[in-house]
């Protein structure tokens, strides 16, 4: 009888919700990229998403617990990896060499993003992620590169935020000066 008490006040507790920590691993032309797919378990509810781009720094495990603050219980984020597994900054100075020719390299850093983006967004089955309310954060170097894929004319329907970003007169999209950077498009 006392086995049958335990056994049901196990049934009866709440489930604790844990933050969810997945690598997501990619490939873009010949280079392997892995970022960290973060969200909270509680819900299966889906959720607006978020690709996170870290300073320059890259993917950290700091990173990640900034992501995991941001995620909370309301968003699925992605830090995604914009340098490549073989090409992850050691320290400051090699960082600033890895993000200084991103930089000098605007449709590179595009298309590492456009595919960060792509990435996020076949995680629906993965994670209870909404793909349809997508947006994109970034601070200082990643706030440059959240900033050229608002430029790039890419579908984040929640826009990007962007903090400390080097902002530049860098062409958007063909014909366009990149005035729509932060802006969502419709």
């Amino acid at each position: 009888m006392r086995r049958l008490a335990v056994v049901s006040l196990l049934f009866a507790m709440p489930a604790v919700a844990t933050m969810q920590k997945k690598p997501v691993s990619w490939t873009l032309g010949e280079a392997s990229y892995e970022g960290v797919l973060v969200w909270d378990d509680a819900s299966k509810t889906p959720r607006p998403g978020l690709v996170m781009v870290p300073n320059w720094l890259g993917v950290t495990e700091a990173a990640v617990k900034q992501a995991i603050e941001v995620a909370g219980s309301k968003y699925v984020v992605l830090v995604a990896d914009v340098y490549g597994v073989a090409s992850r900054p050691k320290d400051r100075d090699e960082a600033g060499k890895r993000s200084g020719a991103l930089k000098a390299d605007r449709p590179e850093l595009r298309a590492r993003m456009a595919k960060a983006l792509e990435v996020l967004l076949a995680q629906t089955k993965v994670a209870p992620l909404d793909g349809k309310k997508v947006g994109a954060i970034g601070f200082c170097f990643g706030g440059t590169a959240v900033l050229e894929l608002a430029r790039s004319g890419a579908a984040v329907a929640g826009g990007v935020v962007s903090w400390w970003a080097v902002v530049t007169k860098a062409r958007g999209r063909e014909g366009h000066h990149g005035s729509s950077a932060g802006a969502p498009r419709r």
